[in-house]
């Protein structure tokens, strides 16, 4: 990604955000930053070059409050931290927010550290990471698991659900009927579940996937986002930041696509707590130390590719490639219903395009063409998960490929 924004404290000479971020959130022109100590900021990023703070006040008043991550939908955003629990305020101005209510579990919070230099002697661990809010419902994740609330009624929020794997559960998002979890089984092992909450009362998880560590800070994973039949996970690793790639097209079988690190960013090291957020081609991501970085992504997103099937033309059709696995090569056949221009390209899992096939005027009908498995220095290529894009005027198709050496 390339770097376009970034808000940092008043001694790097750019704006005070008032402390260490924990969170972000964006949503219509804005931006929600959690501090930690309560802070809440809003910041209307709707110039991503110049970020400008219309709003700042605190969540608790006192000492010892951790705020982990917000979430806004519609007119409401939604706090997770200690010693509160779930917050909800309303935010139809984002420049003046009102508090709403309050939920706290019914297992409470878990005591860490011992300071006799805070009033009441303690400090107090969050007990929620992430929540995510669809439909009526939140979901909220801890080192128990899932707990899902009915927030129906934002005043008087009400849990309906647990989901309990025995990990400790770090991240969570919510897309139709399933729920995705990322989580950790320490010190060993990264974790990844999707679980069916078409009935939230009864979460099942039907798929898994895990994969070694690679370093053994203590909060490894911060930030979790499904867009199409992708899952990125935002993973804390030596040397670089990264995204962990997760294929979910079948949500009874999680498999690894990649690992795409964001050079540049190096954010490892257990004092660091950020949150990612995707939106518009951009990439959020809120530093613990620094403030909030904005990026723009070269990432090439599956998710722009089922946005232009919705208006393509009845005719097209993009073919499964054959054969598929492939080792010397593979042809790939496709149908266009006009004359025009058209492009037909090779990804690596990362998003990198590995070869141009077609780009020109092709007349209406069926056309197929071969791939030799190589770059467009003619190199070889390794073996792993390819995809082709076939792309016309106002429209998109994609699919996926393997290669076997």
């Amino acid at each position: 990604p390339e770097e376009v924004g970034f808000l940092r404290r008043e001694r790097e000479g750019r704006f005070d955000v008032g402390g260490k971020v924990e969170s972000v959130w964006v949503r219509g022109g804005y931006a929600y930053l959690l501090e930690v100590g309560g802070g809440f900021s809003v910041v209307d990023v709707s110039d991503p070059l110049y970020p400008r703070r219309v709003w700042f006040g605190s969540l608790h008043e006192g000492y010892g409050g951790r705020y982990a991550q917000v979430r806004v939908v519609g007119n409401y955003a939604y706090v997770i931290g200690s010693p509160d629990g779930l917050t909800i305020l309303d935010v139809s101005d984002p420049s003046s927010p009102r508090l709403i209510s309050s939920y706290k579990s019914p297992t409470g919070n878990v005591p860490m550290l011992r300071n006799c230099a805070y009033p009441t002697g303690m400090i107090y661990s969050a007990l929620y990471s992430d929540i995510f809010i669809s439909g009526n419902f939140a979901y909220l994740v801890s080192k128990r698991g899932l707990e899902v609330l009915d927030v129906s009624d934002v005043f008087h929020p009400v849990r309906v659900g647990v989901y309990e794997p025995g990990d400790e559960m770090v991240n969570v998002f919510v897309s139709g009927r399933y729920a995705y979890l990322a989580g950790q089984v320490f010190p060993e092992l990264l974790t990844f579940h999707v679980v069916d909450i078409s009935d939230p009362s009864q979460p099942k998880q039907v798929g898994y996937l895990s994969k070694p560590r690679a370093s053994l800070e203590p909060s490894l994973l911060r930030g979790l986002e499904v867009q199409g039949d992708y899952a990125y996970v935002r993973e804390l690793g030596a040397p670089k930041d990264a995204l962990w790639v997760i294929d979910v097209s079948d949500p009874s079988h999680p498999t690894e696509f990649g690992r795409f690190e964001f050079p540049g960013t190096d954010y490892t090291g257990s004092n660091n707590r950020q949150s990612l957020f995707m939106s518009d081609g951009y990439i959020y991501v809120a530093n613990y130390s620094a403030g909030l970085y904005i990026f723009r992504s070269n990432l090439w997103a599956p998710t722009a590719v089922e946005e232009q099937e919705t208006s393509e033309p009845r005719q097209v059709s993009l073919g499964g490639n054959y054969p598929n696995p492939f080792n010397r090569g593979t042809v790939i056949r496709f149908q266009v219903p006009d004359d025009g221009r058209v492009s037909l390209k090779v990804y690596d899992s990362l998003g990198r395009e590995v070869r141009v096939l077609v780009e020109g005027r092709l007349g209406a009908g069926e056309h197929e063409v071969f791939w030799d498995g190589r770059d467009e220095g003619g190199r070889p290529v390794g073996s792993g998960v390819y995809l082709y894009r076939l792309e016309g005027k106002g429209w998109g198709k994609a699919k996926k490929m393997v290669l076997l050496r």
